[in-house]
Parts: C-alpha cells; sequence; structure tokens
C-alpha cells in the first residue's frame, strides 16, 4: 500500500531541499505494508511510531466517531442510565465518581479521553491514539479494563491503534499488527497462568506449596505455610489448596 501526498512547491521548500541536498518535487510516498486481521476477534491492536501509517490502516475497519458534549450537563448524564454510565466509565479505567458528575471542558485532557472513549465503545469501533494523551498509570488501567469489559460483555472487532508498545501487555489483544515490522506480532496464549506444586500436601490446615501467579506480565510466588486467609509478610492473602485447584 502507498500513501502518497502532493504540496505546492513554494521557494521556502526550495531553499530547504537545495540546502540539505534533498530533491524534492512536492509529492512524498510511504510504502505501508497491509495485512489480513481475523475475521472474528475481540480486540485488534495496530502499533507502530508515529507516521508509520497506522491511522492509514486503521481505516480500513471504519471511521473513528466523534462525541458530542453538552457543556449544561455532567459526563454521567450522557448515558442512557445511571448504570451504563456507571458500567461504561468504568469500563476504561475512569472510577472517579466526582469527576463522573462534572461536565466534560472541566476534565484534564486523559479524563476526557477516556470519557470518549466510554461512550464509544462497543462492537466494531474503532479508536485512534489509543492512550497516547495519558500517563503510563491510566493507560495500563485502561487497557486492562477495557479487555475485561470486552470480555464480560461479548463485544466483537474492536480495533485500536496506538504508537505506545506497553499496552500490548495490558491489553492482550486477540491480534497485534506491527507496522514498523511489517507483521502479526506473536500472541500470549493465556492471560494468566497458574502453576501449582501438587507434591506437598496440606498439613493442619496450612501448604507446603508455592503459588506462582502470572498475569499482566507481573509475577508472585506466595510462599507456603500460610493459612487460608492470613496475611502473608508479602502484604498477599494465602489461599488454601484444594486437590480440585
Amino acid at each position: 500500500m502507498k500513501l502518497t501526498t502532493r504540496v505546492d512547491v513554494t521557494d521556502i521548500d526550495r531553499d530547504i531541499s537545495t540546502t540539505f541536498d534533498y530533491e524534492f518535487s512536492g509529492e512524498t510516498t510511504a510504502e505501508i505494508k497491509d495485512f489480513d486481521a481475523p475475521s472474528d476477534f475481540g480486540i485488534g491492536l495496530i502499533v507502530g511510531p508515529s507516521g508509520s501509517g497506522k491511522s492509514t490502516l486503521l481505516k480500513k475497519f471504519g471511521q473513528e466517531a466523534e462525541c458530542e458534549w453538552d457543556g449544561s450537563k455532567s459526563i454521567a448524564s450522557h448515558f442512557a442510565s445511571a448504570d451504563e454510565a456507571r458500567d461504561k466509565l468504568s469500563s476504561v479505567g475512569f472510577n472517579s465518581v466526582k469527576n463522573w458528575l462534572q461536565p466534560y471542558h472541566t476534565l484534564s485532557n486523559g479524563q476526557q479521553f477516556r470519557s470518549d472513549l466510554a461512550r464509544k465503545v462497543s462492537s466494531g469501533v474503532v479508536i485512534d491514539e489509543f492512550t497516547s494523551v495519558i500517563n503510563r498509570e491510566a493507560a495500563r488501567s485502561c487497557s486492562v479494563s477495557l479487555r475485561r469489559y470486552v470480555d464480560n460483555a461479548g463485544l466483537t472487532n474492536i480495533v485500536l491503534a496506538s504508537c505506545h508498545y506497553d499496552i500490548i501487555e495490558w491489553l492482550q489483544p486477540d491480534w497485534c499488527y506491527d507496522v514498523e515490522g511489517g507483521a502479526m506480532m506473536p500472541k500470549k496464549s493465556d492471560r494468566a497462568l497458574r502453576s501449582v506444586s501438587r507434591d506437598a500436601p496440606l498439613k493442619n490446615g496450612r501448604s507446603s506449596a508455592i503459588i506462582t501467579i502470572s498475569t499482566q506480565g507481573s509475577t508472585v510466588e506466595i510462599l507456603d505455610g500460610s493459612p487460608y486467609g492470613e496475611k502473608h509478610q508479602s502484604g498477599l492473602y494465602q489461599p488454601l489448596l484444594s486437590p480440585e485447584w
């Protein structure tokens, strides 16, 4: 796929191109490698640096909708019901009741992004610049919450584009196309992997097993010896193992 842009060449263009010995006729062409996406998925992700062609590829899946906001109403009032407002806003990691009750124009750029996303999220939606205007802590919350909501609601064919590669681990997309690499990125088969040593039996309500929980890229080992409900020194609660688990 070729992306070509043309401009009328001005004296400034000629001066710059001559100074830097860059041949310029007014036309710029970029080669973007197209790809085939699965026909049935929950979330798809297109990643790549700025100017790599993400937005161009995103358009093959549809046009991003614009949200209109009434400055005399709260964010929450733009949803069909209080339940929908709560569910949709929480689905993008926006969990401040105080901010829900404010008008859109009083929010920060990051809060406005999540408000827009909350109204847009549905099957078949496309979102450009996903998490580009929010800090990485908010990006993680947004990505994890959106993945959970899409799975629980059974939404399909949502395609996002972003210049941030860190969200891949948090969002766990069903497919991810790297524009710079020109290929699909390998997908982790499990969002949460648990391994349990079953060799050691329960003794007096205590387990001598070590549970390793790896989720969203973080691995935590819960050491043996703590009974169910007792807080380990790590600050985590040690669950009581059962043979069926």
